[in-house]
């Protein structure tokens, strides 16, 4: 049994936003790793589902907007993503359903830049 499982990314929140947990939004940056407290201005790729143990959790997937801390060339939309990093998404498959106890979270779905903006608007406060 894994102890510990690295994040895939920087994981963080969207300042100025709280979900119906009264928690701030959780947003996944797919970017070099940066030192705690970091702030970026970021692009929404996609938006992720979560049934965590029977809560239902959303989580924004970005880039940073910066084109010098990109790491993922070119990718601006949940379709470049997905076209241009198809492995990148089963990793964040595993690592989504294996980041707390095992069978405890299912993913209910992957959305697209669009959804992601919406929601985020949605959670502001």
């Amino acid at each position: 049994m894994l102890e510990f499982l690295p994040y895939p990314g920087n994981y963080g929140f969207v300042p100025g936003t709280s979900t119906a947990a009264g928690f701030p939004l959780p947003v996944l940056v797919l970017a070099a790793s940066q030192p705690a407290g970091t702030v970026l201005e970021v692009l929404p790729i996609g938006l992720v589902v979560l049934d965590n143990a029977g809560a239902l959790e959303r989580v924004v997937l970005a880039v940073p907007a910066r084109p010098s801390q990109q790491i993922l060339p070119e990718t601006r939309t949940w379709t470049d993503f997905t076209q241009r990093y198809p492995a990148a998404q089963q990793i964040l498959r595993l690592w989504f359903q294996h980041r707390a106890s095992l069978g405890r979270v299912r993913i209910m779905g992957w959305k697209d830049e669009q959804a992601a903006v919406e929601h985020v608007r949605s959670v502001m406060r």
